[in-house]
């Protein structure tokens, strides 16, 4: 009688013993890995890297219990998934302006330095001619008929437009030299490049022309031209 009580005892052990095994799954829409309990297959649950519905698969490994990843999709209300804010066409030109290569901003560099040299030795040699003649005496007529007060007026205006023209376009080569080389407005380049490439109005007589040509077909270069705003 013993013997059959002790038996019935342990069946009866057994029989309220549960073997709990686990689920192991990954996401389909992003693939993180999960291991939930058997009890929890079939559910519901929302993946906690992409924040997408995802159902427990049915299955039977031997693991342990990782229920700490479950959560029921109907626990709750749905966490809305985070969206980053794109940044906007001036920020992202900014960036690749900050991380451009050195050879990048050597090929600006260099002929934005002699632009900027044409560019001051212009305006420093016309400002000079310009004081030294209003320093200066006034000057004579040869011809005797002439009125000298009409002569020095005509001479001065002619001048006043000179250093008008010449000071102006070496600081417009200056401007366009200097969005040159910082990558800043391309059509101030551009416009600097192009007025030292003209004799009339750039700076020293046509000197600048060689390095008007050589910052036109640097700023056409793609890898140059795409760090412009």
């Amino acid at each position: 009688m013993s013997s059959d009580s002790s038996s019935l005892l342990k069946s009866h052990h057994c029989s309220t013993f549960t073997i709990k095994m686990a689920i192991e799954m990954t996401c389909p829409h992003c693939g993180r890995p999960y291991k939930f309990g058997d009890d929890k297959a079939g559910k519901k649950f929302r993946c906690k890297k992409c924040e997408k519905p995802v159902t427990v698969p049915e299955s039977d490994p031997w693991a342990e219990d990782f229920s700490e990843d479950f959560s029921d999709i109907e626990s709750g209300p749905a966490a809305r998934p985070t969206r980053r804010k794109s940044a906007s066409p001036k920020k992202r030109k900014k960036k690749r302006r900050q991380e451009y290569d050195g050879g990048v901003a050597i090929d600006t560099l260099v002929p934005a330095i002699f632009l900027y040299l044409c560019a001051f030795a212009s305006i420093f040699f016309q400002a000079w001619g310009l004081v030294g003649s209003l320093a200066g005496p006034p000057p004579r007529p040869r011809n005797p008929n002439i009125d000298p007060q009409t002569l020095q007026m005509y001479i001065y205006l002619g001048m006043a437009i000179s250093s008008f023209v010449w000071i102006g376009g070496g600081l417009v080569v200056a401007a366009g030299a200097y969005n040159l080389h910082r990558h800043f407005s391309r059509g101030w380049a551009m416009t600097g490049a192009i007025l030292a490439c003209i004799p009339v109005c750039g700076p020293l007589l046509g000197l600048s022309l060689p390095f008007g040509i050589w910052a036109l077909i640097v700023m056409n270069l793609k890898d140059v031209r795409s760090r412009f705003d």
